[in-house]
């Protein structure tokens, strides 16, 4: 008891922080006034930015100790951001880099301060999807003037700055590490699951997304997806959850037309996230930075078929239910390394 009542409420702020942060993001760069063309490419090199970035600062995080500080630097950048509207790519470039740095940064302190549980980590994750979806419609929506995005932002980096200053940094990782080989496979075998993920969810919409209210649903089901299975794997094993949530999302994605389903599938389907990262860094324990980055530039390389206009010649049903059911075969060979 003294350990939940200690780690969720610090979790459950950096949640908030993650949230503000992607809000703050997409807020910014859907209120870029580009050209068609420019605006793709400064779409690209913000998500290039903001998830491939993050395995190099996570490699710097671990061998340096900067978690906090990371995080509090990634705020700032991303509400300094707003300063470059006028140069889209520059804006773009500075707030994914300051994304990449919170959330690497906010993601090692968490690690740290759960161990080995997963829910507090499920909830830290959960909120960027609720983030994203807001920032995008208050940027369309509204005349909010970007001055009260930049202060949240600020007012968080603040808040963050000064409690790195009253806490140690997170332990570094020893130059001497070696590598452990036996790791390699099931590194790759998460790896891939995790840009399956998030291909998966960059297929083709099924009709009933942009009927509300099943598109605002669908954010809630992905957001809480991503905390449940955290919990859930606390409360019942990792790999009951992960069998259990895969095999489930196989039978609600199959029946695509059908949105309350559809919708569950989405959720059963995020459960794994804090599941594949909490996998990783079980195979590299030292680190937990490199891990989380790692998983981030495989949601990059699983978003590119989609930014390129590649796609497969099947219904959005059966790409998901394939999906899911290959998700859980590549997780399945790793199940077997953990130990609950």
């Amino acid at each position: 008891m003294t350990w939940l009542s200690k780690t969720y409420p610090r979790a459950l702020g950096f949640a908030f922080v993650h949230f503000a942060v992607d809000l703050g993001c997409a807020f910014l760069i859907f209120r870029l006034t580009v050209s068609p063309m420019q605006g793709l490419l400064a779409l690209l090199l913000y998500n290039f930015c903001a998830f491939a970035m993050q395995l190099p600062f996570g490699i710097l995080i671990d061998r340096f100790g900067f978690g906090r500080t990371a995080a509090a630097l990634g705020c700032a950048l991303v509400a300094l951001s707003a300063a470059f509207a006028p140069l889209p790519l520059l804006c773009a470039i500075a707030a994914g880099l300051g994304n990449a740095l919170f959330h690497v940064g906010g993601a090692v302190c968490v690690m740290d301060l759960s161990a080995s549980r997963l829910g507090p980590l499920g909830v830290f994750v959960s909120t960027g999807a609720v983030g994203l979806y807001l920032g995008g419609l208050l940027a369309k929506a509204t005349a909010l003037p970007s001055l009260y995005v930049v202060l949240l932002l600020l007012s968080c980096a603040a808040a963050l700055g000064l409690h790195a200053r009253r806490t140690a940094s997170s332990p570094a990782a020893p130059a001497t590490e070696t590598f452990p080989i036996k790791a390699l496979l099931p590194a790759c075998l998460l790896f891939l699951a995790v840009a399956l993920r998030s291909f998966a969810g960059f297929v083709p919409a099924f009709p009933w997304k942009a009927a509300a209210p099943w598109g605002h649903i669908l954010v809630l089901c992905v957001a809480g997806g991503k905390a449940l299975g955290g919990l859930l794997s606390d409360r019942f094993g990792v790999r009951l959850t992960a069998a259990l949530s895969l095999t489930l999302a196989l039978f609600c994605f199959a029946p695509g037309a059908f949105a309350p389903l559809g919708v569950v599938g989405f959720l059963l389907f995020n459960m794994t996230m804090p599941i594949t990262l909490y996998g990783l860094t079980r195979l590299f324990p030292r680190a937990k930075g490199a891990a989380f980055g790692a998983l981030t530039f495989a949601l990059f390389l699983g978003y590119l078929p989609a930014f390129l206009g590649l796609a497969l010649p099947l219904p959005t049903a059966v790409i998901l239910t394939l999906a899911a059911g290959a998700t859980l075969l590549l997780l399945w060979p790793v199940a077997r390394l953990w130990k609950r």
